[in-house]
């Protein structure tokens, strides 16, 4: 099963409803009497986050159907004409229906999305290190295919180096911009401690990778500045609003949904492939005519079923792929966090609103502390237990 059309299915219903709140709020969606009654007439984002509300909900829906259909029956690659039989006509049907639901669902949808996405984040940790680890692996597999070539040295160093020296010159604004807080202080030393320790860890001899700590102290600074904005009461030094936070989240959330999909559609290992050959302890036999062709000792020939070298492997089958369901899992959960970015967590649309940024802010910072224990705890572990293998 392609996956590519249900990518570009999820980002154009995300990018139609960011258009249409911030273009289409005068003309088009105040046609819409359902998106004028919201409990809180006095917020004037209430109509925005109604809309990406619906938008997050319909496409929840619909790949959590589409999850459903594919554990239950999968057609691998036999799918193109139920994309246009049933697929599409089921999402058209669900976002014309979210229109006529009244505002009070979507303002208890906003609150189940934004503790869902927090697996989410748990989720995308992994995804996003499993892409560092590929790409390391990647650009270390050229470096020993090329034992002469410059330029994959280069990279890997000017990777490592660029990560490293970005995460701690933006941990140095974020000092300067939010030194006024105290609390903002403690995670700010917390991200720095990480900083130190990480790379450190990955320096080790058992360890000997710079290139993953380096990235992921990339994504905890990014991960304390996505939470020092939530801290109520406190404005900045550079008196900004949340908004500009709002760019980064939505392309780090699409890289982890676009890796899932491409991950999930590589084959799934092959250990025993069958293998035609003759014996090499068997001698060569003399040319036989065609009257002695009748007579041959069918036993020289064997028949094995063995693991093979790469070089001797012949396939007979297609490639066994990864089940459709998990990636429509993946997209499942990725809508609702899709409702969290573009609302920058705005679930202050209904009479539940007592504490958002202050949940927010937790939620978020947590999902920080839990990174960085992760990956130090997978820096460690090869050397915790050594009778293990963690290649």
């Amino acid at each position: 099963m392609k996956r590519w059309p249900y990518l570009v299915l999820f980002f154009v219903n995300a990018i139609a409803a960011g258009l249409l709140v911030g273009y289409g709020g005068d003309s088009v969606l105040a046609k819409i009497p359902q998106l004028q009654r919201c409990n809180m007439t006095a917020n004037p984002l209430c109509e925005g986050n109604q809309t990406i509300f619906r938008a997050s909900m319909v496409i929840g829906i619909f790949f959590f159907v589409m999850m459903c259909w594919s554990a239950c029956t999968e057609t691998g690659y036999s799918r193109r004409c139920a994309i246009l039989g049933f697929e599409l006509p089921l999402y058209l049907g669900l976002l014309v229906g979210a229109f006529f639901l009244p505002n009070a669902v979507f303002d208890v949808y906003s609150w189940i999305a934004a503790i869902l996405s927090a697996v989410f984040i748990v989720m995308q940790i992994i995804i996003l290190l499993d892409c560092v680890y590929g790409i390391r692996d990647y650009v270390l597999d050229k470096i020993q295919a090329e034992p002469g070539a410059r330029m994959w040295p280069i990279l890997y160093l000017g990777l490592s180096l660029g990560s490293l020296v970005g995460a701690i010159v933006s941990l140095v604004f974020l000092f300067i911009y939010f030194d006024g807080s105290s609390l903002a202080t403690a995670f700010m030393v917390i991200t720095a401690l990480f900083l130190v320790v990480l790379p450190g860890l990955g320096s080790l001899s058992f360890v000997r990778c710079l290139l993953p700590p380096a990235a992921m102290c990339i994504y905890l600074v990014f991960l304390c500045w996505q939470s020092l904005i939530k801290i109520p009461h406190f404005t900045p030094s550079y008196a900004s609003s949340a908004s500009p936070i709002l760019v980064p989240s939505a392309l780090i959330g699409a890289l982890a949904v676009s890796w899932t999909s491409w991950r999930t559609t590589e084959s799934a290992s092959t250990f025993f492939r069958l293998e035609i050959k003759a014996p090499d302890e068997a001698p060569q036999a003399a040319p036989t005519t065609s009257a002695q062709t009748d007579a041959v000792d069918t036993s020289s020939v064997v028949i094995s079923m063995k693991a093979a070298p790469v070089s001797a492997i012949v396939e007979i089958e297609p490639r066994a792929v990864a089940p459709s369901w998990q990636f429509f899992f993946i997209m499942f959960i990725s809508s609702f966090y899709m409702a969290m970015v573009m609302t920058d967590w705005g679930m202050d649309s209904g009479p539940l609103s007592g504490d958002t940024a202050a949940i927010s802010l937790w939620v978020q910072i947590a999902s920080q502390w839990v990174t960085g224990l992760l990956f130090a705890w997978s820096l460690v572990a090869p050397l915790v237990f050594q009778d293990r293998d963690f290649s």
